[in-house]
């Protein structure tokens, strides 16, 4: 079965980091997900969300309560990071 994980992230530098990790494994589906279609990105209940603190351009907090609010993803893992990538 194929995990689905969405990045919250407004570039692509973590996926890419990620995927490029990750690319033996099969079991991964990442997905880049601006922070402004969220809403979007719920509809599909990933396994996991992980939001990029330093890029996601808004309150993390807010978008952490707005993921715990939808009824589809309120036990969904989010893991919230801050990294600096070059």
């Amino acid at each position: 079965m194929i995990k689905e994980i969405h990045i919250i992230d407004c570039n692509n530098d973590l996926i890419m980091t990620l995927r490029e990790l990750f690319e033996e494994e099969r079991a991964f589906r990442f997905r880049n997900i601006n922070p402004e279609k969220l809403d979007i990105s719920l509809k599909s209940i990933p396994s996991l969300i992980i939001i990029n603190e330093e890029s996601a351009n808004t309150d993390v907090i807010e978008l952490c309560k707005k993921i715990r609010k939808n009824e589809d993803n309120s036990i969904t893992p989010i893991i919230v990071i801050t990294c600096l990538l070059y």
